[in-house]
């Protein structure tokens, strides 16, 4: 897995902070009756990464996995409005989602911080992320 670097090598405990994970759950997920929701995926692992989102919702059975493939060293921009296999996810609908990778990448849910329905749903919430130790 590759680090970022922190500041000088010479710095004590200075090793670098690791970048990526293999698991990652998205909680709050909500795709608005007019526009899209989108999650960046960032491989920096150095190998092709195999993703599988599973979408999980409150009343209904999960849906998934939805396959992506994220080149080495590149980005997808995953319209999750536009995903179709195994079916689509509904709009207006609330769902979590666990994204699980083959190798180490990093998952970004930029709309959960600019749409109203997470302001108004989760006001006191101040992450919507979550992802298991570099210990996989």
């Amino acid at each position: 897995m590759r680090t970022l670097n922190r500041g000088s090598s010479n710095e004590a405990g200075n090793t670098g902070i690791p970048v990526g994970s293999k698991h990652w759950d998205i909680v709050q997920g909500w795709i608005p009756p007019i526009g899209d929701e989108t999650v960046s995926l960032l491989n920096v692992s150095g190998q092709e990464a195999h993703v599988e989102i599973t979408v999980y919702y409150s009343h209904r059975d999960p849906a998934g996995p939805y396959l992506i493939t994220v080149p080495e060293g590149r980005t997808e921009h995953v319209h999750l409005n536009r995903l179709t296999e195994p079916e689509p996810i509904p709009r207006a609908t609330n769902y979590d989602s666990i994204i699980e990778s083959d190798a180490p990448i990093v998952v970004q849910h930029p709309k959960a911080w600019e749409t109203r329905h997470y302001r108004e749903q989760r006001p006191s919430e101040d992450h919507f992320l979550s992802h298991h130790g570099p210990n996989e």
